[in-house]
């Protein structure tokens, strides 16, 4: 593990550490997460290219550092145990913030099967999204048209404090509800950012989609219980 303690940043007192969120012993308030999208991306393979160009020459503290991408640690695949190992490091944040505490998680993922999963996580982790933003984070290029996305959901988690239920044919009513005005909100950009003289859209139908996953995911997980089901045992 590596760590450096007591180091200041513009007057802040740091701490990093390099270990598997599962075993977390430190509490915070708030945690910023951009957690792995079922093998989309390789953390591990981006961290060696890293290594691979400072550790020529590392600038301080890296130069303590223990050059290693940490591979054994990645949580990798999808199913069953990407599930389990991702609700095991979310339960932990959670375990170690108060219960005004939020955590702030970047995902970025086209594929319904993988937000289901980030649906089981979240219910297993004793979470719940109470806000989803979408935020356009990429510039247009001719090598970035076609089917890419060109931004970031930006999911809330907060601790479940409260049960709630409903039934299914209600939640369809939410979750359509949710979707549209999502959608709406996102089309009004593009027709906004056209107006202004913009040749493109700010959202392409990719970013629509995924941000159709992510207000859906905020309704299902503010629910504890559907159609008397415990969606969180249902996750585990």
């Amino acid at each position: 593990m590596n760590s450096y303690r007591d180091r200041r940043i513009a007057g802040v007192l740091s701490d990093v550490q390099a270990q598997p969120a599962s075993i977390l012993c430190q509490g915070s308030s708030i945690w910023i997460t951009d957690p792995p999208y079922a093998d989309a991306i390789r953390y591990e393979e981006i961290t060696e290219y890293f290594i691979a160009w400072l550790r020529r020459s590392p600038p301080p503290p890296f130069d303590q550092w223990v050059w290693d991408s940490r591979r054994p640690l990645a949580i990798k695949g999808t199913g069953d145990d990407f599930r389990r190992e991702m609700t095991a490091a979310y339960h932990a944040m959670s375990d170690h913030m108060p219960d005004n505490g939020l955590q702030i998680v970047m995902f970025t993922h086209q594929d319904a099967g993988v937000w289901a999963d980030m649906a089981a996580i979240v219910w297993g982790a004793g979470l719940q999204v109470t806000a989803a933003w979408y935020i356009a984070t990429e510039t247009t290029s001719e090598l970035k048209k076609g089917g890419y996305v060109q931004g970031t959901a930006l999911l809330v988690l907060r601790k479940r404090l409260q049960q709630q239920s409903v039934y299914r044919d209600e939640l369809v009513q939410e979750v359509r509800a949710g979707v549209a005005l999502q959608i709406e909100t996102m089309t009004g950009l593009n027709q906004t950012a056209k107006g202004a003289g913009r040749s493109e859209n700010l959202f392409e139908d990719q970013d629509l989609q995924m941000a159709g996953y992510a207000a859906a995911l905020r309704v299902l997980t503010g629910y504890s219980h559907i159609d008397g089901q415990d969606m969180a045992a249902e996750a585990l």
